[in-house]
């Protein structure tokens, strides 16, 4: 297992059940954005912090040891798997009228 996977599915486990509630809702508004807008952009708001502090702690190190290249393509390569399970995870704080 890679370490970029690793690093997901410490954020799965550690956090279950926001994870699997916004899975839930995440579905939801994929078929129904205008209804779930304002739920999806709040909740989404606390997943992605989640997120973005794991991928910190995946590229971190490697960005400190002046290896900034390597970490750009890790964290693309973090938010690619990311996407494979929540793929509207970019619409968070997006407006839809």
């Amino acid at each position: 297992m890679t370490k970029t996977n690793e690093v997901i599915n410490a954020l799965y486990q550690e956090h279950t059940e926001e994870m699997n509630t916004f899975q839930v809702l995440h579905d939801k508004y994929a078929a129904n954005q205008k209804k779930w807008q304002k739920e999806f952009n709040a909740e989404g708001e606390k997943i992605l912090e989640l997120m973005h502090f794991c991928e910190k702690q995946l590229c971190g190190k490697s960005e400190r040891s002046g290896m900034g290249a390597y970490s750009s393509k890790l964290a693309e390569k973090f938010w690619m798997e990311i996407k494979k399970k929540l793929p509207l995870i970019d619409f968070v704080g997006v407006k839809i009228k």
